[in-house]
């Protein structure tokens, strides 16, 4: 019965002194926690000010811009701080001379970090909130600011448990880097490390395979899943190596240099490796295999808009090769190419088009005087509204002299890519917007198609033969 009690009492004593580690390491470390988030918040305020002053910088037409590069960058900074910060979790003699075991002191750091990570994880989204809520107020003053993707309840959700899965995947790892520097001090750790990079360079040729794995497409449940289990597997290994070892880890001096010096050392002998052995290109292949792949798993239908365009004055092998850029009406005079719109183009004849296996197409409308141009779009939705649908209403396709200009209604996309990509490939219109917002380019996922007479196709194919 006494052994009972005296179990019990321990279990409290025990308990209650990781409480108070954890307390008391949260009150060190406080400053360092609300600089953090102070950091991501200035990210976001600058982010927002950078943007809304391109805006004000552009002319008249079309614009698309992601204002999240900064929320990610200062995410990313906030992140490795963190976890490069985290080199002392096994060893943190400022608490050392508090009551505790080395399992509580241990423990109760780990656990404080992956709370800071949650509480960060919330910040994000009350950051994503408050960024919604600022860009409402900039829509009454600059009417032509849009927001019709800005927001996704869906994205918040699946963007926020996606990004605190990442996080600690990536403080599981970083601190199992430590711990294996810990177990074999700095030259075991750089002799295990050096192997590991010549075991790699040697079998270069292999990577491959391995490659082409780690970039397959995965869908959100997948990289959460994965990301939680790579995180808890790296904590749990280190926990177990710092808990199991009767003296305390040996100290290295300047882990995080040594860390940050050996990864960057490890990627350039990669690098190096891939250069020589002329792999780069294998590499890239798989790549691009595997957008194709996953664009193709989708079949990608498209809308589109005709215009019954007349030749009129100008040069007109001339305007066809410019025919890639659609220039804005309501662009400056000195800056004539900015607001431009560059689709995918091509230049058919009619009789072409009757075996294309596409829309009906009334062939009467191309003569040797007037010819016409198709804009087409990927048909999609991107959280449940139709991408490019709003543009294709307004557009209006003008030609003068040897250029093709574009009418409409001005319109300035902003996008909150935040999270990053949460769910690759998922779906064509889902990917297309994603490289609106990265390229700061809405004419991703537009084509032009120029339909002209059978007598100008000879002569253009002429000009392109002598051109190649």
């Amino acid at each position: 019965m006494n052994g009972k009690k005296e179990q019990s009492s321990t279990e409290n004593r025990i308990r209650q002194n990781l409480l108070n580690l954890i307390k008391l390491q949260f009150l060190q470390r406080r400053f360092l926690y609300l600089g953090l988030m102070l950091l991501e918040f200035g990210c976001m305020i600058f982010g927002i000010v950078a943007n809304l002053r391109e805006r004000i910088g552009y002319g008249g037409g079309i614009h698309i811009a992601d204002m999240s590069g900064m929320l990610q960058f200062g995410i990313l900074l906030v992140v490795l701080n963190l976890c490069l910060g985290s080199y002392n979790a096994a060893d943190n003699k400022q608490i050392s001379m508090y009551p505790g075991t080395r399992t509580t002191r241990y423990l109760s750091r780990i656990i404080l970090d992956i709370l800071f990570l949650f509480c960060f994880t919330v910040w994000l989204v009350v950051l994503y909130l408050m960024s919604y809520g600022v860009y409402n107020v900039a829509y009454r003053i600059l009417p032509d600011v849009n927001l019709l993707y800005f927001f996704s309840w869906k994205y918040l959700f699946e963007g926020s448990i996606w990004i605190f899965a990442l996080f600690i995947m990536m403080y599981g790892l970083v601190q199992l880097a430590y711990i294996v520097m810990y177990f074999l001090g700095r030259n075991g750790y750089l002799i295990v490390w050096g192997f590991g990079l010549f075991v790699c360079i040697l079998f270069a040729g292999m990577l491959a395979p391995v490659y082409q794995l780690l970039h397959k497409p995965l869908s959100w449940k997948e990289a959460v899943e994965i990301y939680f289990m790579a995180g808890i597997i790296s904590i749990f290994i280190s926990s177990v190596i710092v808990l199991r070892r009767k003296r305390p880890p040996r100290m290295v001096y300047g882990p995080v240099v040594l860390l940050v010096a050996t990864a960057l050392i490890f990627e350039l002998g990669l690098k190096l490796a891939i250069d020589y052995q002329n792999l780069e290109g294998a590499y890239n292949t798989l790549e691009y295999d595997i957008i194709e792949e996953a664009k193709e798993e989708s079949e990608e239908k498209r809308i589109f808009k005709e215009f019954e365009i007349s030749w009129g004055e100008g040069d007109r092998m001339k305007f066809l090769e410019e025919l890639g850029w659609i220039f804005s009406e309501k662009a400056d005079e000195e800056d004539y190419t900015a607001n431009c719109l560059v689709p995918q183009t091509e230049i058919i004849s009619v009789s072409d088009m009757k075996y294309r296996k596409e829309a009906s197409f009334d062939e009467t409308r191309v003569t040797k005087d007037t010819f016409v141009l198709r804009l087409e779009a990927i048909d999609g939705t991107y959280q449940e509204k139709p991408i490019y649908q709003e543009i294709m209403d307004q557009i209006v396709l003008k030609k003068k002299n040897n250029r093709l200009y574009y009418d409409c209604k001005s319109f300035y996309y902003v996008l909150n890519l935040m999270f990053g990509r949460v769910n690759k490939f998922a779906d064509t219109a889902e990917y297309n917007i994603w490289d609106l917002g990265e390229y700061d380019s809405v004419s991703e996922g537009m084509y032009l198609k120029a339909i002209i007479d059978e007598e100008t196709m000879k002569e253009w194919e002429q000009v392109t033969e002598v051109i190649m």
